[in-house]
């Protein structure tokens, strides 16, 4: 990933990674996430548990890449208590933020970001 990109993380409790489950866990993102929108899938982070390599299927890819999907990456963890929520995130200088809540801004207004420390 490069310094500052978007991304959306999901868990897959599954082997491999195919079409019809991609579809559904973004269907599901655009219908529960109050925050997640489409650029979010610039980058896409599937995380999983288990000793194997998650498979993603050429056309579960392809559908990502056809999403806006610029990367699309998958990380094994250790335990679920390990495992990032699953959603929207801002990834920079090496750290997923999690994105709670997103302002229009039709103005020009917003000139600085905030990212929340560990104390908040």
């Amino acid at each position: 990933m490069s310094n500052s990109s978007l991304v959306t993380v999901i868990f897959c409790d599954k082997t491999d990674v195919t079409l019809d489950w991609i579809v559904t866990a973004l269907d599901e993102f655009n219908s529960e996430d109050d925050v997640f929108q489409r650029e979010f899938l610039e980058t896409v982070l599937i995380t999983y548990i288990g000793s194997d390599s998650l498979k993603i299927t050429p056309k579960a890819r392809e559908y990502l890449r056809s999403q806006g999907a610029g990367i699309v990456t998958s990380h094994r963890l250790n335990s679920h208590s390990e495992n990032p929520i699953p959603g929207p995130y801002w990834f920079s200088n090496g750290h997923l933020h999690q994105v709670w809540k997103l302002y229009n801004d039709t103005h020009g207004a917003f000139l600085k970001t905030f990212v929340p420390g560990p104390t908040g």
